[in-house]
């Protein structure tokens, strides 16, 4: 199937997918359930998900992190029919978009390795694609140490990205060793990427670009006020292929004298407020990224694909705030709150 008659099917099926899992009122409307075991029967009922919450996985499973895991499940798998669609350097392209999967579980078998956690039932909170993951995901569990975890995965892109990873605090080695595996994803997402038709190349170097920047100033602060990383190590780290923050732009945040200035650098270049209390930047840096992407929502190109993708992501995290925000009584205004 060319690229056009692929796109015009895959946007057939965003188009009856996106009036669920996408629709606002249905959102509001999960808020005002009491109960956990009421918002599992919506999402099962009006979501139609009901294939992701089985009965006995409703009140009992759907704490943050597995309804986490369920609906990246569910990511995963719209992801993976998206790849029916196309074929050539378009599958070859989504493809790649399966490895931020594999990146999910990699960085969390790492951390329970590397803070000597019991990894047993390390395997049941898999979420990477089973049909196109080639990654020996039985070995890498049964690791004894980091270093074993790394050997293990040879033969692989991850292992090229960590090998040099020699940290020996805790903390900083798992931050130095997700910097490393998210700039190996999104390097080998746009070495893909410029192989796709102009049109489309275009249209994912903007959306991919304004994700890359949004993320480069998340980790330039977290580098700075949290690891004390050296401003030419940050530069290492930093993603290349941003929109607005370009190489130059880069080493004025790695460089700048303070934390206070970074703020002020990152407002002005990305010409939207990020910086407030720690857990205001995190959610400021999606609300800016998803605010953009309303302008895509109407593409005639690969780019409404990956709005709709990006958009699950939106409304996996809200559906997960509600759920947790329902179970701890939180008061519809404050639930509002937290909402991206």
């Amino acid at each position: 199937m060319n690229p056009y008659m692929a796109y015009y099917a895959a946007d057939a099926k965003i188009s009856s997918k996106k009036g669920k899992v996408l629709d606002e009122v249905r959102l509001r409307r999960m808020m005002e359930c009491e109960t956990v075991d009421q918002v599992a029967d919506y999402i099962k009922n009006k979501y139609g998900l009901a294939g992701l919450i089985n009965d006995a996985e409703s009140n009992a499973r759907l704490f943050r992190d597995d309804l986490e895991q369920l609906m990246t499940r569910y990511m995963v798998r719209e992801t993976e029919e998206m790849l029916h669609y196309f074929s050539g350097p378009y599958k070859d392209f989504f493809r790649v978009f399966l490895m931020r999967f594999e990146i999910t579980d990699l960085v969390m078998m790492l951390r329970k390795i590397s803070r000597n956690e019991e990894p047993a039932d390390v395997s049941e909170r898999f979420v990477h694609s089973g049909t196109y993951s080639k990654l020996p995901f039985d070995k890498l569990a049964a690791s004894k140490n980091v270093e074993q975890f790394i050997e293990n995965l040879k033969g692989t892109p991850y292992y090229t990205a960590l090998k040099t990873v020699t940290v020996n605090d805790e903390v900083k080695r798992e931050f130095h060793s997700e910097m490393k595996l998210q700039v190996l994803f999104y390097k080998t997402l746009m070495k893909k990427a410029a192989k796709l038709e102009k049109k489309d190349f275009e249209a994912v170097k903007e959306i991919i670009g304004t994700r890359i920047d949004f993320l480069n100033v998340q980790w330039i602060y977290r580098a700075r006020a949290y690891y004390g990383i050296s401003p030419e190590r940050i530069l290492i780290y930093s993603i290349q292929g941003g929109n607005r923050l370009k190489l130059r732009i880069l080493k004025k945040l790695a460089y700048s004298g303070s934390v206070e200035e970074l703020e002020q650098l990152s407002n002005r270049y990305m010409r939207y407020r990020i910086f407030g209390n720690e857990a205001e930047i995190k959610k400021n840096l999606d609300e800016g990224f998803y605010a953009y992407l309303e302008s895509r929502k109407r593409d005639t190109s690969l780019g409404k694909v990956l709005w709709y993708i990006y958009m699950l992501d939106r409304a996996i995290r809200n559906m997960v705030t509600v759920t947790e925000s329902i179970r701890y009584r939180l008061p519809r205004d404050q639930m509002e709150k937290y909402l991206v």
